[in-house]
């Protein structure tokens, strides 16, 4: 009785000790090493993005984790009886994690819950979280998280902390800033492992950052780089409480902790870094000599140069202090362009480093002002007599001439410099570095850069064009005498050399002698400012600047096409000042001397000012009153408005829905670029960069008022198609989130025109899209759900079916692809997104496709559960451009589903 009685204990220990040591132990052992691979190639954190307290799965390790999954999948076949089943489950879960394959992960670990209790139910719900989070699922993280934290039960002080930062880093996810800061302050310092308490100290400033809560954040800061217990998340956070303090406006302070960090050789790799910091700290403190010293300084550093990125942010900071503090818009304008010159990392800039915009406006701006004050010099040396334009010209000339001098002593002493070559037989290249350097030491970076300086010591660094020596030549030659000519019957003389050819550098024949002459380039001299005032206004919004130029073109009044615009642009850059008195002033001149403009009306529609409009023979076109709107408002908001009220008055039918669907388009735009709900708008985007290069280019893409509006269909061509790529690629993802941004006076107004579009233009050819777009950002109905009752997810199995035909599998129906290789041939051909390129996915994607009988796909929809996240938009540009099947002989096109599979 003794031995039957010890018979079941004993049998249970051998059970546990074979599971253990015949599978369990070397499956733990690769998954062990598995993770140590993929935690070594974990990437450095990009501190403006929100980071991860656990670390994201990498490609490393990947066939050690498939042998833990083998192995700990041999436990539960042949150990089923033993203790290690549970931890083969969750060892199996993580493989497939760390793998990737987070659908199979999901799975294990929802299978580890329903068998377990206690601290490993516990365990499994928070892998669950960390997949969801993978999975961009966060609002079904969040509610299996807060469902278990609401459970009753004893917990473990370091699991109830991850736990909560597990949460947190979900409504990090969803943008909810608040919920996310609550869970971090209560977890964040209860964490056992120093590691993730320092990354959850970082996150919490980060998200305290984005509540403008920048006190509490630099503290949050403060203590993560204290604990030290992770290279990137200390150097970080150093350097975050350093901005910080420059935020803040504690500039010395700031100075000094970049310093710290710029002298500490622990991070040398950040010492230049460090060097652009404080003197972009100098220069937010509004010391701009001391700050162009220090960016000067970084360019002209040989022995520890910059970086591209670094490069372009301090091109970029000069143009700023030549542009704002010492206002010279020349150089502004040279060193946008030099930042535009140089590729960046775009996680290292932030997205007010617009220096390709900047850098066109600017160059606008100087050509601009160049040409004025060309047309300026010519109109003075016309006004000036015969013997004062000689006097002038010899001026001229000497200029010329000492300028010319200057370059000749510069050239004779760098050509005099004596450089001295290394003679040294050691030194002879060998044949075998010759080899490892490549022909002529190309490879050889070293040897490179002694060239250049050498070249340099000879030939200086100006830049060299054609026939430079010759052009020298001639202008550094002595002016010996004044040869008279006359000019246009003028008598004026004309400056010479000694062989008697004309100067180079001055040509007479654009001096404006005649009357006529003259007038032409003062007209063309006030177009010049007009351009120029626009451009003050619109693009680089100095209202005072502007305001200057439109006056000018109101006192010179040679073109008085311009004169009406610049009163309408005056009136309305008065209308921003509170202070203005001067509104009424100009509204009545445009009134009382331009009552046929389109000007007057647009002012007496917008300011409520009755004036009799003049009889005129010739009327303002639709394709007019369009292209003014676009010319002179300078907001979306503004245009969508107007752009009504053009589409009242217009009486054909055709044009009406075109112009409303530009209306709902432009109060879109309105509402996407509010300062209060930017953020919560592109949040919902995905793709981010791709929605804002999108919003970038919609200014620029607006089609011209003759093209528009001449021919009704083809409006559609361009400006439909353009819409078309917006909504499937950004817009369309908003509609797939729970809660709706949607909301505001400029989305009611894009809802209100788009809603008379389908009600009265049914046969527009902007309806289909005009029907998309309501239903993108139409408003949710649903009532708010009774929270009282019972919250756990309805079964799947309950779900109702989709009321969508049934279709089969393409390749089961028949179809055949017309390209050899299949499916794997065809994902070949797809192009993903850049932001996975450090992405480890696996994943299928279904979509259900309607096949002519030619073999096109003729249309095609999603129907697997997957964000647009950039993947989807991709395959489905494959589809267009590769996806081809054999012809088939059905009576109609066939629907049938197709699954393709993504490893990336």
């Amino acid at each position: 009785m003794l031995l039957a009685g010890c018979a079941a204990p004993i049998k249970q220990g051998w059970y546990n000790f074979t599971a253990y040591y015949n599978t369990f132990y070397n499956a733990n052992h690769f998954y062990s090493d598995g993770l140590q691979l993929n935690e070594r190639q974990v990437s450095s954190i990009n501190p403006s993005t929100p980071i991860r307290v656990h670390y994201e799965p990498t490609r490393a390790g990947q066939n050690e984790f498939q042998e833990a999954i083998d192995r700990g999948a041999s436990i539960l076949r042949n150990h089923e009886n033993s203790k290690y089943v549970a931890p083969a489950i969750l060892l199996i879960g993580k493989s497939y994690y760390y793998r990737s394959e987070f659908f199979s992960a999901l799975e294990k670990f929802q299978e580890l819950e329903r068998l377990t209790s206690g601290f490993e139910r516990r365990e499994a719900i928070l892998w669950q979280g960390r997949t969801l989070l993978e999975l961009r699922n966060s609002s079904e993280g969040i509610r299996i998280l807060e469902s278990e934290l609401g459970s009753p039960g004893d917990w473990n002080s370091d699991m109830l902390a991850q736990m909560r930062v597990m949460l947190a880093q979900l409504y990090v996810q969803e943008q909810n800033w608040n919920r996310a800061s609550e869970n971090l302050l209560l977890s964040a310092e209860d964490l056992e492992s120093r590691r993730l308490r320092s990354r959850a100290f970082f996150l919490h400033g980060q998200v305290l950052e984005r509540l403008g809560l920048d006190n509490q954040a630099l503290a949050a800061y403060r203590f993560s780089s204290e604990i030290r217990a992770e290279y990137d998340i200390e150097f970080n956070s150093k350097r975050k409480v350093a901005t910080l303090n420059r935020t803040l406006g504690n500039f010395d302070t700031a100075i000094s902790k970049f310093r710290s960090l710029e002298r500490d050789d622990k991070f040398l790799d950040y010492h230049v870094e460090m060097r652009y910091e404080i003197a972009k700290t100098y220069q937010r403190k509004g010391d701009s000599e001391q700050a162009i010293l220090a960016y000067r300084s970084i360019l002209g550093n040989q022995f520890e140069t910059a970086d591209n990125t670094t490069r372009a942010l301090v091109y970029f900071g000069l143009g700023e202090i030549y542009r704002d503090d010492i206002i010279d818009f020349n150089l502004a304008a040279a060193y946008f362009d030099s930042a535009t010159t140089v590729r960046v990392d775009n996680n290292r800039v932030t997205e007010s480093f617009n220096a390709e915009e900047l850098a066109r406006s600017f160059g606008e701006y100087a050509s601009l002002k160049r040409e004025i004050n060309r047309t300026d010099s010519l109109l003075y040396l016309a006004s000036l007599e015969s013997q004062e334009l000689d006097s002038v010209l010899i001026i001229i000339q000497q200029q010329i001439s000492d300028e010319a001098a200057r370059a000749a002593q510069e050239s004779q002493r760098t050509t005099t410099t004596t450089v001295v070559l290394d003679a040294d037989p050691e030194s002879t290249v060998s044949t075998t570095e010759m080899l490892e350097f490549g022909f002529l030491n190309i490879n050889n970076q070293t040897m490179l850069a002694d060239a250049s300086r050498q070249f340099q010591a000879v030939w200086g660094d100006r830049p060299l064009g054609d026939n430079w020596r010759r052009r020298a030549a001639i202008s550094g030659s002595r002016f010996d005498q004044v040869n008279v000519d006359a000019v246009d019957g003028a008598g004026v003389q004309a400056p010479m050399t000694e062989n008697g050819q004309v100067i180079e550098g001055l040509d007479l024949s654009e001096i404006p002698f005649a009357d006529e002459e003259r007038l032409t380039m003062r007209k063309e001299r006030e177009h010049l400012q007009y351009r120029l005032a626009d451009l003050f206004m619109i693009s680089l919004d100095m209202p005072d600047s502007a305001k200057v130029y439109y006056k000018k073109v109101l006192d010179s009044g040679l073109n008085s096409e311009f004169i009406p615009q610049a009163l309408y642009s005056l009136i309305d850059l008065e209308a921003q000042s509170a202070e203005s008195d001067r509104v009424d002033q100009f509204i009545n001149r445009l009134l009382e001397n331009y009552p046929e403009s389109i000007y007057a009306e647009l002012v007496s529609s917008r300011f409520d000012v009755p004036f009799e409009r003049p009889h005129r023979d010739t009327v303002l076109t639709v394709q007019q009153r369009y292209e003014i709107i676009y010319q002179t408002t300078g907001n979306s908001a503004e245009r969508a408005k107007y752009l009504q009220e053009l589409a009242m008055n217009v009486t054909d039918e055709r044009q009406k829905p075109l112009i409303l669907f530009e209306a709902a388009r432009e109060y879109m735009s309105a509402a996407i670029h509010r300062d209060e709900d930017r953020e919560l708008v592109t949040g919902w985007l995905s793709g981010y960069e791709e929605y804002l290069k999108a919003s970038r280019e919609l200014a620029a893409l607006q089609d011209s008022a003759a093209t528009v509006l001449e021919n009704p269909e083809g409006f559609s061509d361009e400006k439909i198609v353009y819409w078309q790529s917006i909504s499937d690629s950004t817009i369309t993802e908003f509609s797939k989130q729970s809660d709706s941004p949607f909301e505001g006076v400029y989305w009611d107004s894009a809802r209100s025109v788009l809603n008379e579009i389908l009600e009265n233009y049914e046969g527009s050819s902007v309806y289909a899209k005009a029907n998309q777009l309501n239903r993108l950002i139409e408003k949710s109905d649903v009532p708010d759900q009774d929270t009282t009752g019972v919250s756990e997810r309805f079964p799947d199995r309950l779900m109702p079916s989709d009321p969508a035909p049934t279709s089969k599998e393409c390749l089961d129906m028949g179809l055949k692809f017309s390209f050899e290789g299949g499916i794997d041939s065809f994902m070949n051909n797809v192009i993903y997104p850049d932001w996975t390129r450090d992405t480890n996915l696996r994943g299928d994607l279904t979509y259900r496709l309607v096949v002519d009988q030619s073999g096109q796909v003729e249309s095609f929809e999603q129907i697997s559960r997957m964000d647009r996240s950039g993947i989807p938009q991709a395959i489905e540009s494959a589809i267009e451009e590769h996806l081809l099947f054999e012809p088939h002989n059905a009576e109609r096109p066939i629907t049938c589903e197709l699954t393709f599979p993504i490893q990336i």
